[in-house]
């Protein structure tokens, strides 16, 4: 067993959070986190990918990655991001897909762990571009399981997409339950 697997599974047993179902292998996805109510969502979501075997990439804020700790936030597959700038990150994301075959991108749409009324779409952007599926990994802080979803096919109707992942996310419950936000799109 692998070392990170090895730690995780000691984490969970600790902490008595558990895993429901798994990833496909041998191939890239974007991996599409929520309810993102707290920052104990960043560190259940390492020990999760740690014990799925995932080699995971997510961005972030710029800021986190200070002198002293990039390291550490870049080692877990952190890719900085200044919001303050136009940038094209979503083309610098999708090409990541094109050079990497088996490249996992995790994402919280919601974009912030205040409740938002609707997600951010650059997830969905970001996997039909690429040609690769979402699967969701929903939090559940009451039963303690993170619980990943089916893989759903980034090309179809977002009204069909969205459908799945609300299905696949509907017993996702927060930390912070008045931070949760509805999985939904802003035109839907």
């Amino acid at each position: 067993m692998p070392i990170r697997r090895a730690i995780a599974t000691f984490l969970l047993k600790v902490s008595r959070w558990r895993i429901i179902g798994d990833v496909p292998r041998d191939t890239s996805f974007v991996l599409v986190g929520a309810p993102h109510t707290t920052n104990w969502d960043f560190i259940l979501f390492v020990v999760a990918v740690w014990f799925l075997e995932i080699k995971p990439a997510y961005i972030a804020k710029h800021s986190l990655f200070k002198p002293g700790v990039a390291w550490f936030f870049r080692g877990l597959g952190g890719i900085p991001v200044d919001r303050s700038k136009s940038q094209s990150l979503v083309d610098q994301l999708t090409a990541h897909f094109h050079v990497d075959d088996n490249f996992a991108l995790v994402m919280a749409p919601k974009g912030t762990r205040s409740y938002r009324e609707y997600w951010k779409t650059g997830f969905l952007i970001i996997a039909r571009g690429a040609q690769v599926p979402l699967i969701a990994a929903s939090l559940n802080y009451t039963t303690r399981t993170v619980t990943i979803g089916t893989p759903v096919d980034a090309t179809a109707p977002t009204k069909d997409i969205m459908n799945q992942l609300r299905v696949d996310m509907r017993d996702g419950v927060g930390k912070k339950r008045e931070a949760e936000g509805p999985v939904r799109l802003q035109n839907e």
